[in-house]
């Protein structure tokens, strides 16, 4: 059985984050395994600051949660419930430029593969149309089972 939703969806029914370590907003596009992510203001959370620049760990839990919000609306899609994962693995994050959280990003993040409840996950941040931060991610999710590797 599949739920019907529309987007855009928020991020608050798609993965178990709360505010202030929910960073991301809401899912604005899904087609077939991919999608893109608004982010929250940054800015306005208390581990940063209107001035500071953000660094690379913010970067690397966007991609994490984009992909989180992602995984959630499929599994929503597909009737089941949304599951609670955690970054375990990061491999060539780069901050291409370093900004303030002022303003949202999005993050469009793409599967890269999972084996046994592991799930990889390449993503890339943007302001505006400039790409600002890519990178991969793992994540587990302890109840997802399959011992097949698939991209």
């Amino acid at each position: 059985m599949t739920t019907a939703l529309h987007l855009p969806v928020s991020a608050g029914i798609l993965i178990p984050h709360a505010p202030p370590m929910r960073w991301v907003e809401r899912l604005l596009a899904f087609h077939g395994n991919e999608g893109r992510v608004e982010t929250c203001r940054l800015a306005d959370n208390p581990l940063f600051s209107e001035t500071q620049l953000l660094p690379l760990f913010a970067m690397t839990e966007l991609i994490a949660q984009a992909y989180a919000a992602v995984k959630g609306y499929q599994d929503l899609l597909a009737g089941l419930p949304v599951r609670k994962g955690f970054l375990v693995g990061v491999r060539k994050v780069e901050l291409l430029e370093r900004v303030s959280g002022r303003r949202p990003f999005q993050v469009r993040v793409r599967p890269a593969g999972m084996f046994s409840g592991f799930y990889m996950a390449d993503g890339e941040v943007f302001l505006d149309d400039q790409c600002i931060a890519r990178g991969s991610v793992k994540v587990w999710v302890p109840d997802a089972g399959g011992g097949t590797f698939r991209k």
